[in-house]
């Protein structure tokens, strides 16, 4: 699915420009996050979030893509380790190189927290890419 979606980014860049399919990405990815505040908001009734509380619903909305993540709480952040993922995965199939798979992930990674944050001001995050194709992505979230 991860490459269907890269693919269709790649034709979208072909067609309106590599900034107007980023804005796009970004505007959805928001949307997700946004979605996904509510939802743990209105169906999990987290009225504050907290590591504690995010911990549990985060694996439970990765883990079934086949994220190969380990997670690891310090204090007030959570920080996932990465091996396999299968959004970053899905760019490198759909043709997309190292450098610019990475770049659409933290792109819509970001945007999608950045949406989450709409519903949830107390969280941020990070991204410390992989350096390489078989290396790991370090994904740090904060909650104040």
């Amino acid at each position: 699915m991860f490459a269907l979606y890269g693919g269709f980014f790649k034709h979208v860049a072909e067609e309106l420009g590599v900034e107007k399919a980023l804005e796009l990405q970004a505007r959805s990815g928001k949307e997700a996050g946004e979605r996904i505040g509510r939802w743990m908001r209105e169906r999990k009734g987290v009225d504050r979030l907290d590591v504690e509380t995010f911990l549990p619903i985060l694996k439970e909305i990765n883990d079934p893509f086949g994220y190969d993540s380990t997670y690891e709480v310090k204090s007030n952040r959570v920080i996932l380790t990465t091996h396999r993922c299968p959004l970053y995965q899905g760019f490198t199939i759909s043709g997309h190189d190292h450098n610019r798979s990475g770049y659409l992930c933290g792109y819509l990674l970001r945007a999608f927290f950045k949406g989450l944050k709409e519903v949830y001001p107390n969280v941020e995050y990070d991204l410390d890419f992989r350096e390489k194709e078989e290396g790991r992505c370090v994904e740090t979230i904060t909650i104040n």
